[in-house]
């Protein structure tokens, strides 16, 4: 039935239906967060005994999935495929297939802005999600006080042909070796840091490397290629480059671990189930010193009276109707992509949430 609308005490209309509330449920999976400590890698029951309790994941329509996921459909059905394959939990994989459903808009009035929200699977090989959540611990980051000069640093782990399992433990293992040199722990004070993982050009090896941005002061290439290889015992390739703009430095890091896995690994169904295996229970981002505290703090919304304005079929139909709070939400959010035949049943992806001013 046709969403109706309503005056606000703020003067801003919100949309409101006519269904029966059974149909419009909203279904807040996002706000449901892991044990302290925890990374949302699937290992980690976030809805446990689903078909004990009643609970049901919402079911996104093409339009939600077309706009979360457009940008990496073709490789997500790949990743779902391998984590099939490779036996991941079932409600790990139904939470991957949920993502992006049940998109709601919302509104603040203190901060005169719109939002859009919904389910998210917070699957590490969710590009979107991978991304979102790097994005986050990147700008609480950026927000702590620096020690020193920032620097950015590329840790290669030599070539021994074993299985991507034995060579992320020898990687882990001697980056906590590195840690507990002299010389890493007199010039760095503060780190993040994360993997990157690619196929050989033949495709029958792995390359793994560790970038990292750290605070503290200077570290030069020479005395950290020694450190490493005392660590490692064979690899001596590092990579030390001062950064300008520490913003840059700790946003370059957290790209890597918020585009998931290699290209090179997501076309070989084979090498993406070893990644799927290999990487069950590790975290993508590390962080050390003063960084550490600070990337477990959660920092609050800006505003905390976000209320319901509608879903988006009912915003993008009001829209065409002109609707005055239909039109600002889709012009404020650009919800262009929403305007056109399936497109009234979608939600942007990207972020976990998209936020835009206020019209």
């Amino acid at each position: 039935m046709a969403a109706i609308t309503r005056q606000s005490k703020a003067g801003v209309r919100e949309l409101c239906t006519s269904l029966d509330p059974q149909e419009t449920i909203r279904r807040r999976c996002d706000e449901r967060d892991p044990p302290a400590g925890q990374d949302h890698d699937g290992q980690t029951e976030l809805f446990p005994d689903l078909r004990q309790s009643g609970y049901v994941l919402p079911v996104p329509t093409n339009g939600e999935t077309r706009l979360r996921h457009s940008g990496w459909a073709a490789a997500r059905s790949r990743v779902r495929a391998a984590l099939v394959a490779a036996n991941a939990p079932a409600a790990r994989v139904e939470r991957f297939d949920a993502c992006g459903a049940g998109a709601w808009v919302e509104y603040s009035d203190v901060g005169g802005v719109y939002r859009l929200k919904a389910c998210y699977c917070h699957d590490r090989f969710c590009v979107p999600c991978c991304a979102a959540k790097a994005a986050k611990l990147a700008r609480r980051v950026v927000s702590a006080p620096l020690a020193g000069e920032v620097r950015l640093v590329t840790l290669t782990l030599a070539d021994d042909g074993q299985p991507l399992h034995e060579r992320l433990n020898r990687l882990q293992a001697s980056y906590a070796a590195l840690r507990r040199t002299r010389l890493w722990k007199r010039a760095v004070k503060s780190a993040m840091s994360t993997y990157e993982i690619t196929r050989g050009r033949t495709g029958d090896h792995w390359h793994v490397h560790l970038h990292a941005v750290v605070d503290g002061s200077y570290l030069s290439q020479a005395g950290l290629s020694a450190a490493w290889h005392e660590a490692t015992g064979d690899s001596y390739i590092v990579d030390v480059r001062a950064v300008d703009d520490p913003r840059r430095g700790i946003e370059y890091v957290a790209k890597y671990a918020g585009k998931g896995v290699d290209a090179s690994v997501l076309r070989d169904h084979d090498a993406l189930i070893e990644a799927i295996t290999a990487l069950r229970g590790r975290r993508l981002l590390l962080f050390t010193g003063v960084w550490r505290a600070v990337a477990a703090v959660k920092v609050p919304s800006r505003y905390a009276d976000w209320r319901d304005v509608g879903n988006l079929v009912q915003v993008v139909r009001a829209y065409h109707r002109n609707e005055p709070v239909a039109v600002a939400a889709v012009l404020s959010l650009r919800l262009w992509g929403l305007l056109d035949g399936e497109g009234a049943e979608s939600r942007p992806g990207g972020l976990d949430s998209v936020e835009g001013p206020g019209v």
